[in-house]
């Protein structure tokens, strides 16, 4: 009888350094000497069977192009970032596209994990995405902010659905749970999200003209930050919200996670008529007393 062995090997697809608002090549328009992305990638493992007579077999895997790489359908200009699937049909397992940025030109993080160092705290992240899904998918945006002892303080997803149009902007602010000051963060692109059902070969999803905008503190300029000295209640709310605050109230800017705008009527200085809004969750950026302070609540009627 063959006795099998279970190995492991690695496919490392070469990636992401060119600074564009603190992301590594950010525009994606620098390539490695073999056409990949610099700074961008992902590593992904796929299962070997080799009996005792040393003869290997591998699962039935098939690559819809690239599971990431660079694509000349741009939002700006020579390149933007691409990300494909792949299924194992042996296995019955689909591979999501994936792509994570990094410090060096060829990426090396295992399990697609690794951080790059920040001296600023990132406020949000900004980009242009396009999303073509076959099984009514939904893509993923992550990105994630760590202080110096990789604590995690700061946490931002973002669903990205379909977009029969064209590109679409995405700008949403990170909500953070800690006053620590940033050290790291991840940022992370999926072709698709393992709650949205499984992936199909031929999604596709492109990234272009990526940036992180950062909080700053100068006299004249805004900053930008989660307050606990801000309350939004009822939350959830039915029709009318109540914003606690101790400064007088400029302007409240209301947004949904993946960064549309919604005009909401204010109704005194601290009451806002929310029973336009569909059911959600939002993201009211107050501004006042020389700040802009984000607070999430949810609509639910």
């Amino acid at each position: 009888m063959k006795t099998i062995y279970k190995l492991i090997t690695i496919l490392m697809v070469c990636s992401g350094l060119q600074l564009k608002a603190q992301v590594p090549n950010g525009d994606f328009e620098t390539l490695n000497i073999d056409g990949t992305l610099r700074n961008w990638g992902y590593i992904y493992l796929f299962p070997v069977s080799i009996d005792s007579n040393g003869n290997s077999y591998a699962d039935s895997i098939v690559i819809d192009n690239y599971f990431y790489g660079p694509s000349s359908d741009a939002h700006s200009g020579n390149y933007a970032l691409e990300l494909r699937n792949g299924y194992d049909f042996t296995a019955g397992v689909p591979y999501i596209g994936s792509a994570s940025v990094d410090t060096d030109s060829v990426f090396m993080a295992w399990s697609g994990f690794e951080t790059i160092s920040t001296q600023t705290q990132p406020a949000g992240l900004d980009f242009y995405y396009k999303y073509f899904p076959l099984n009514n998918e939904i893509a993923t945006a992550t990105l994630q902010v760590f202080d110096s002892a990789f604590t995690l303080i700061g946490d931002l997803f973002i669903p990205l659905n379909a977009t029969p149009n064209g590109y679409t902007y995405v700008s949403s602010p990170m909500n953070y749970t800690s006053t620590s000051p940033a050290a790291y963060y991840y940022l992370n692109f999926n072709n698709c999200s393992y709650s949205s059902g499984p992936a199909v070969l031929g999604t596709r999803l492109l990234i272009d003209d990526v940036q992180i905008p950062i909080n700053v503190t100068s006299t004249g300029i805004h900053e930008q930050r989660n307050d606990v000295s801000v309350l939004l209640f009822p939350n959830p709310v039915l029709n009318v919200l109540i914003i606690d605050y101790s400064y007088t109230i400029d302007e409240v800017e209301i947004k949904d996670l993946a960064g549309k705008k919604f005009t909401v009527q204010k109704i005194s200085e601290n009451k806002f008529d929310c029973s336009s809004l569909p059911n959600g969750i939002y993201i009211a950026s107050v501004k006042s007393h020389n700040a802009i302070i984000n607070k999430k609540f949810v609509v639910s009627r």
